[in-house]
């Protein structure tokens, strides 16, 4: 079962902590009175109160909340919500999305200032076969995921864009592929469709497999590749 929609829970609590701190930063600085900030959602698990602010952990992680006096305009405190002027309450409002937009901001200059680590085509180029789709050309013409498609027509192909190129240009027609498979080289006859998608195959990065040079054996700590009886044809 594919667990990986959990992260929007993380994400989603994030975004929300951030927001909260917004209207809870702005709202101390314009004077507005703030009675409780909840890390999570209740039902509590303790408080500690500073300054006449209940700090909260809450048994719900999902972001937080912030509990400011007379938001709902029920109040007849001077420091209220519904009492300050409306030009506060625009800013205490507004905080919430700036903070989200400022949240954005500072994570994208931090991924542009530390780059991003790109394969080198050289070493892995795209033209490794992910998975093919049942029915499509590939799957008819019997490639298989884990092969590497290494020329079509006698042509070498080097980049998947070498691979969308040239099967195009034989769209409709039986042509050969060659790919690697097991150390072997395997000619497969495929016909590209003739509109996209001509393969119905998901390209990845192709690395050649690692190999075993030597294995030692004995030794005080009985070496798991000995023991287990690997060797170099592997």
């Amino acid at each position: 079962m594919d667990f990986n929609w959990l992260w929007v829970v993380p994400i989603l609590g994030i975004l929300i902590l951030v927001h909260e701190m917004g209207h809870f930063f702005t709202a101390i600085w314009l004077g507005i009175k703030v009675e409780e900030f909840g890390l999570g959602f209740p039902p509590r698990v303790f408080a500690i109160r500073r300054k006449g602010i209940d700090y909260s952990l809450n048994w719900l992680p999902i972001g937080g909340f912030v509990k400011i006096t007379g938001e709902n305009g029920d109040s007849d405190d001077p420091h209220s919500f519904g009492k300050a002027p409306a030009w506060k309450r625009i800013i205490v409002l507004a905080a919430g999305s700036f903070m989200n937009l400022l949240l954005a901001l500072v994570i994208f200059t931090s991924m542009s200032v530390a780059g991003t680590q790109e394969l080198d085509t050289s070493v892995a180029p795209m033209t490794g076969i992910a998975d093919v789709t049942a029915g499509q050309p590939a799957d008819v013409g019997h490639m298989l995921p884990g092969d590497k498609i290494v020329s079509i027509a006698g042509r070498p192909v080097t980049t998947d864009t070498d691979i969308r190129n040239i099967s195009s240009s034989y769209a409709g027609k039986p042509v050969t592929f060659t790919v690697l498979r097991n150390g072997k080289t395997v000619d497969l006859t495929i016909t590209p469709n003739t509109t996209s998608p001509y393969l119905g195959v998901y390209l990845t990065p192709w690395l050649t497999p690692a190999t075993i040079d030597a294995v030692r054996a004995g030794g005080t700590l009985n070496r798991p590749a000995s023991r287990t009886g690997i060797n170099l044809s592997r």
